[in-house]
């Protein structure tokens, strides 16, 4: 996939954010049906639900560039630029309970394995973890 990076995408973008940076906006122009848009240093994802697919590709050195750019506030030096997505793996969304088709995947998967039980033992309120704010490029945990 050609991405191209644009003065509008450049002023749209939002700083240490994985979903709405630079790159993620340019993404969701060049592909307007790819949702869940995470972008990092290391790698890029994105789902095509037409197709029921999630990709995933190594980020090129222009969007690395650009990622680090924005997040350390030099967002001035930025030049309106292009790159090419090849993804590196493909494999198919997580199937939806809610449709038929998921749940005969589920069905199907709990015969071979037998149905998902819960621990007897009791156990405390588990940690939230949320993958959310960036730290030049790099996603923080943020526990709650």
């Amino acid at each position: 996939m050609r991405v191209r990076v644009t003065k509008a995408t450049i002023d749209r973008g939002v700083a240490k954010d994985s979903r709405h940076c630079i790159v993620a906006e340019s993404i969701q122009e060049a592909s307007p049906d790819a949702i869940h848009i995470m972008v990092d240093l290391q790698r890029i994802a994105w789902s095509d639900p037409i197709r029921r697919l999630r990709h995933t590709a190594m980020t090129p050195r222009a969007a690395q560039q650009i990622i680090l750019a924005t997040d350390q506030g030099r967002k001035g030096d930025i030049v309106p630029t292009s790159f090419t997505l090849v993804p590196q793996t493909t494999r198919p969304m997580w199937n939806d309970r809610r449709t038929a088709e998921g749940r005969q995947a589920r069905a199907a998967k709990e015969a071979t394995r037998g149905p998902h039980t819960k621990s007897q033992t009791p156990t405390t309120k588990p940690r939230q973890v949320t993958l959310k704010t960036r730290e030049f490029g790099l996603r923080q945990s943020v526990v709650r």
